[in-house]
């Protein structure tokens, strides 16, 4: 059991301090999701986790334009973030603690935005660097939605615009 806390201890503190050399993009947000993940977890991290929430909330203020698109401009990029934010968000309230405004506020930017790049086929436009998409995973990420966000019909900042005509959405 030592050698494995021990292990674990430094493993955090590599994340502690390896997440700003990380490259841009997801792998700071994962390496921050597992930051802030590690605080809430680990015994007597309490005071740890509101500077590491402040650095994950200002990396997706960055990272996550105000309509809800990512920097990398790729429609499954949101799925794969939201597979771990939304985790994370049921962790806060596993343990009682009450996440940031501005945590939710980017969760809630990146489902609606999902929802807004959904076809009619239930899978997200194919562009952008998109490879064929996880049904299994989608459905999971849509399901810890309970709010069921309406999708913007202009995503202006992220440069996105939802065109139907009849039935070919």
């Amino acid at each position: 059991r030592r050698v494995l806390f021990r292990s674990l201890t430094d493993q955090i503190t590599y994340l502690s301090t390896a997440w700003h050399d990380a490259p841009d993009g997801s792998p700071r947000l994962v390496a921050l999701i597992a930051l802030v993940q590690a605080d809430l977890c680990v015994a007597g991290h309490d005071r740890r986790l509101a500077q590491t929430q402040k650095w994950l909330v200002a990396e997706l203020d960055r990272q996550v334009a105000p309509d809800g698109g990512h920097l990398s401009r790729n429609p499954w990029m949101l799925a794969e973030l939201l597979l771990d934010l939304l985790p994370l968000r049921r962790c806060f309230a596993a343990r009682a603690h009450v996440p940031a405004p501005a945590l939710l506020a980017s969760i809630r930017r990146l489902t609606e935005m999902l929802r807004h790049l959904l076809l009619g086929d239930g899978m997200p436009a194919r562009f952008n660097g998109m490879g064929p998409g996880e049904r299994g995973a989608l459905a999971t990420v849509l399901a810890y939605d309970h709010e069921r966000p309406v999708a913007p019909a202009a995503a202006i900042k992220s440069g996105y615009a939802l065109l139907h005509c009849q039935d070919s959405i």
